[in-house]
């Protein structure tokens, strides 16, 4: 036995003492290969002696002007030839990037190339010498990637700048063509730098240092506006401490936060403070452009701030002498494709959006030398081939009638700030909207309290909008549903683009007679359906109150009243009253606060109403809180549900007057002057308090809030029928335009 043990330890030794000479060879080998892949990349990380500039002349001349620069080393990046705002941006930039100290405000048009632009200055900034840590703001991390993906193309991909700048552009393809961990050396020396890497939510460029070029080791970072804004600096090398020198903020402010004021007030702060105070001693240009959303978004904030220089480019200059007939094109593209959609269904827009355009463009065709006259345009080269019309302008008219709408346009294309309320107008806020929903009161249950409903119909084309309402006495309402017919399923959608229509609900009767069946089959079942209060007893609708306004409507509507069985309870609502500026009453006109009977054709029922005092009272009920005397209230559900509802009934902003009859009104403006914002469920909203008042539910006479503003000069009555009649006012200027006067608004206006 011992001798077996002895035997087996023997082998064991001597199997060590093989591996461990195994092991040797294989350390051997390593560090062999090693050497060898050492000594590879050490011959390929050599870049030699860099050649020439290829064209010196072109640089320099570059260098001294960014529109030369922009021109002729990033022409690759630009489809379209440039537009006028281009040019005058070229030298508002240059002249931001070379101010030792200012603050620069840029609104521009959406679309138009403005970012590209942004980052082509940047660029240049580092190229020339003329900034050596520039800084790059974005909204989120997604625009950060994008400008850092633009940023890098820029060299990395322009065959003008590899020829022009090789002191940068050959280390980096020494690096990122092959391996990016790699050393670059230039004259025994590494040279130091890193692209596009990302650090702590941070991506920075940092450009070769190779002595004697003008953007020797510049650094440029890119961060979210969002993340922490910590205070960045770099040693050069020969140990100076070097801040930033330019920062640029570009379109930071999104939707959700144009409309948060506190993230408004949050991110002003980090510009004016925390951005302000980066470079320490050393002069910094910020640079904020953007959008606008409306009066009070960041920058509407910054163009009116004294510190910032700001400028606004547009798209539309001057829009044509002749927008009469641009109307005109506009009512015949609708109308033909409403012809074609009626005719191929709702499943086949294309084929009816390509047959309205068609016709529309005959009628530009036929008249085009008096329908140009007068435009001007920043981009003519874009707008040749964006869209199927026959010249740049049919296509940007089309961008602005059609496709984008006026009032979208005016903001996004030509940065005309949309207008919000002022101090002196209340205004349906979201907390107090979400302060108005009953959360015990489900859709079609009514409070205890309510004696009876009322409904009210707004006409249209292409959808009929509708809201019930529940009342007690001292004018409490409660709304208890409301919709369209036909039922819309689609999550945005507005009255113009609806894609249930009566027409498609009812086909080949053409849109009269669907339009008749529409309100037949809307008004019964609003009359069959049971409505109850919390407590189960059964609450009637005495009347249903329709829009009877239009001309185009008013032939179908009267027929509809004139042939219900519901024809006493219907109500038409005829249009606006405009009386002496006191809205008195003769004998023979009979009625109540504001409104009256139409004379002249009683038999239907028809109502002629001060339409600015009804949708001031309305607005009142709104702003009464909960428990108060006229106050409106929501049946349960959530914001989100409700978003369209109150998108509309708060999409109109009054403006005060005062009358020289001593008496204050809302100026309210009319549905031509919204421009194509929808504002329908606001029109039922209102129609339902004014039909309450016909059926004589106690109103409360005092305005609900005892708030008093300042008086101003007045005005007479006839100005603003003049101004209501015949003249629109710009409802996306400031209300500071407006505001000639303000009064006392403690009373009704009928005194």
């Amino acid at each position: 036995m011992k001798k077996i043990a002895k035997t087996v330890k023997i082998k064991k030794v001597a199997k060590k003492a093989v591996t461990k000479k195994v092991s040797s060879v294989s350390s051997d080998r390593g560090a062999y290969w090693a050497n060898r892949k050492r000594e590879k990349n050490e011959d390929k990380a050599d870049i030699g002696e860099l050649p020439p500039v290829a064209d010196p002349e072109r640089r320099a001349r570059g260098e001294a002007d960014f529109a030369y620069w922009r021109a002729h080393y990033c022409g690759p990046r630009h489809g379209d030839p440039d537009s006028g705002n281009h040019a005058m941006m070229c030298d508002r930039l240059q002249s931001a990037i070379e101010s030792r100290e200012q603050w620069f405000g840029i609104m521009a048009p959406r679309g138009e190339a403005k970012s590209t632009t942004i980052v082509e200055a940047f660029a240049w900034a580092i190229a020339s010498g003329r900034k050596k840590l520039a800084i790059a703001y974005s909204s989120s991390s997604a625009t950060t990637a994008n400008f850092v993906r633009s940023f890098s193309s820029l060299f990395l991909d322009l065959p003008a700048i590899a020829e022009d700048y090789p002191e940068i552009i050959i280390p980096l393809k020494a690096k990122t063509d092959t391996n990016k961990q790699r050393r670059v050396v230039y004259q025994d020396k590494t040279v130091r730098m890193h692209w596009a890497s990302l650090e702590r939510g941070q991506y920075w460029f940092r450009f070769p240092d190779i002595p004697g070029n003008s953007s020797c080791f510049a650094h440029v970072m890119s961060q979210s506006i969002g993340s922490k804004i910590r205070g960045p600096f770099y040693a050069a090398s020969d140990g100076a401490v070097i801040r930033p020198d330019l920062v640029v903020l570009d379109d930071i402010q999104d939707p959700a936060i144009a409309k948060n004021p506190d993230r408004i007030d949050e991110l002003w702060g980090k510009i004016t403070k925390d951005i302000a105070g980066m470079s320490g001693t050393a002069p910094m240009p910020i640079i904020n452009s953007g959008t606008p959303f409306h009066t009070e978004c960041l920058m509407a904030r910054t163009m009116k701030d004294y510190r910032f220089s700001g400028v606004t480019y547009r798209s539309i200059y001057q829009f044509p002498k002749r927008m009469d007939l641009w109307d005109e094109y506009h009512k015949i593209w609708r109308k033909a494709y409403d012809d074609k959609a009626a005719e191929v269904g709702e499943f086949d827009k294309g084929k009816a959006n390509a047959h309205a355009y068609e016709v529309a463009s005959a009628f530009y065709r036929e008249n085009r030398a008096i329908m140009d006259e007068g435009m001007e345009m920043s981009w003519p080269g874009r707008y040749e081939k964006k869209y199927g019309g026959i010249s740049a302008i049919e296509n940007i008219m089309r961008e602005y009638l059609i496709i984008l709408t006026p009032e979208v346009f005016e903001q996004e294309k030509n940065c005309i700030l949309k207008a919000t309320v002022s101090e002196d107008v209340e205004v349906v806020t979201e907390e107090i909207f979400l302060s108005k929903i009953d959360v015990s009161l489900p859709e079609f249950v009514c409070p205890n309290e309510a004696s009876l409903i009322t409904f009210a119909i707004d006409v249209h084309k292409n959808v009929l909008y509708y809201e019930g309402c529940a009342w007690a006495e001292g004018f409490d309402g409660h709304v208890i549903t409301y919709g369209t017919f036909p039922k819309q399923t689609a999550a945005n959608w507005t009255q113009r683009n609806a894609g249930k229509t009566p027409a498609r609900k009812y086909p080949k009767i053409g849109w009269k007679g669907a339009l008749l069946a529409g309100l037949t089959e809307l008004v019964e079942t609003i009359m069959s359906q049971k409505y109850y209060r919390q407590d189960g007893s059964e609450v009637f609708v005495k009347a249903i109150i329709i829009d009877n306004n239009s001309g185009d409507f008013k032939p179908t509507v009267d027929k509809f009243i004139e042939e219900s069985p519901h024809r006493e309870r219907l109500l038409a609502y005829k249009g606006e009253w405009y009386g002496n500026g006191t809205q008195t009453r003769t004998t023979t006109e009979k009625g109540g606060l504001e409104w009256k009977w139409d004379k002249k054709d009683r038999g239907r029922n028809n109502i002629i109403a001060f339409r600015d005092y009804w949708k001031s009272y309305n607005l009142d009920l709104w702003l009464q809180a909960r428990g108060e005397t006229a106050c409106k209230t929501m049946f349960k559900g959530g914001l989100q549900q409700f978003r369209k509802f109150f998108n509309e009934i708060t999409a109109q902003k009054p403006r005060m007057i005062t009358l020289k009859s001593n008496q204050s009104i809302r100026r309210w403006p009319t549905s031509e002057e919204m421009k194509g914002i929808d504002d329908h469920f606001g029109d039922v909203d209102f129609m339902n308090a004014l039909a309450a008042a016909v059926l004589k539910i106690k109103q409360k006479a005092e305005r609900v809030s005892g708030r008093r503003i300042k008086r101003g000069n007045p005005i007479s009555f006839a100005e603003v029928q003049k101004e209501r009649q015949g003249q629109e006012y710009d409802y996306n200027q400031p209300y500071a335009d407006y505001s000639r006067s303000y009064g006392d608004y403690d009373r009704p206006y009928g005194g």
